[in-house]
């Protein structure tokens, strides 16, 4: 079966947002939030580190270039951006590299071994200050 073992979205986001709150991977400790809703889309997973610094994430199973659009629109307010696929959908998305380079967003790829940066995001100052401090806020909230 195709993308084993994630069988829809929302269980490849419920194995990434377990991982990133046990501390598991590369961003250390983080506050996440679900969801985060801003004019313009709305991105999957935010995550707040340790260094205040804002990491979005948009998830898919198959449709990587839907993502990296997504995720680009997320670099108006996040420190990082990043699409998050199963690993076989990451090794088809690493054929357009350049695509995610000149736009500044990382590939995650989540196997049965964990979560790996493919592609790290390159770090992008934020052009919506106040949608930058909407994001902390809503995530530091949701960790309380």
């Amino acid at each position: 079966m195709k993308n084993e073992p994630f069988l829809s979205e929302m269980a490849l986001s419920d194995v990434f947002s377990s991982k990133l709150e046990s501390e598991s991977t590369c961003w250390g400790r983080v506050s996440l939030t679900k969801e985060f809703n801003f004019k313009r889309g709305r991105t999957d997973i935010i995550a707040v580190d340790e260094d205040g610094l804002i990491h979005a994430f948009e998830l898919k199973l198959e449709k990587w270039s839907c993502a990296l659009t997504q995720a680009y629109r997320s670099t108006s307010f996040a420190d990082f951006s990043y699409i998050v696929v199963p690993e076989n959908t990451a090794q088809r998305a690493m054929k357009s590299l350049d695509d995610f380079k000149k736009r500044s967003v990382g590939i995650c790829a989540v196997g049965s071994d964990g979560v790996h940066v493919i592609l790290p995001a390159v770090h992008t100052e934020s052009i919506q200050p106040w949608l930058s401090a909407s994001a902390v806020a809503l995530a530091m909230n949701a960790a309380n």
